[in-house]
């Protein structure tokens, strides 16, 4: 958790730990005063999604700011108490291709896909 939430927060901002201060001396969320990638992006007038099995990556963090569309199988996890499964990334998969499926081919898009699992052999 620890690096997880400044190097997103770096990532969707484009700035360093040093500037968004996200992760730093008790502030554990991204201040609503940073543009990301995602609202940039949503203003330039492409869809925007991110679907993550992370809890440390979502709204609880304030990391998914921008994106219009937003699957979190994290929090339910964690609402549920239940450890993190394979079924999940099939599950996940299935709600990527829905999105695709279903959004407006017309215009451009930038999905965000966060898996937990690269974490488990560690």
């Amino acid at each position: 958790m620890v690096r997880t939430i400044p190097s997103h927060a770096s990532l969707f901002t484009g700035l360093g730990i040093e500037v968004h201060g996200t992760g730093l001396a008790g502030q554990s969320s991204l201040p609503e005063r940073f543009v990301t990638l995602a609202e940039r992006l949503s203003a330039a007038g492409y869809e925007t999604a991110a679907f993550t099995e992370n809890m440390i990556v979502s709204d609880a963090f304030q990391l998914l700011q921008g994106f219009s569309h937003r699957r979190s199988t994290a929090l339910k996890r964690m609402e549920q108490d239940a450890p993190i499964d394979h079924i999940e990334v099939i599950d996940l998969g299935v709600q990527i291709r829905r999105w695709l499926g279903n959004r407006d081919t017309r215009k451009p898009f930038f999905a965000f896909v966060n898996i937990f699992e690269a974490h488990s052999p560690y």
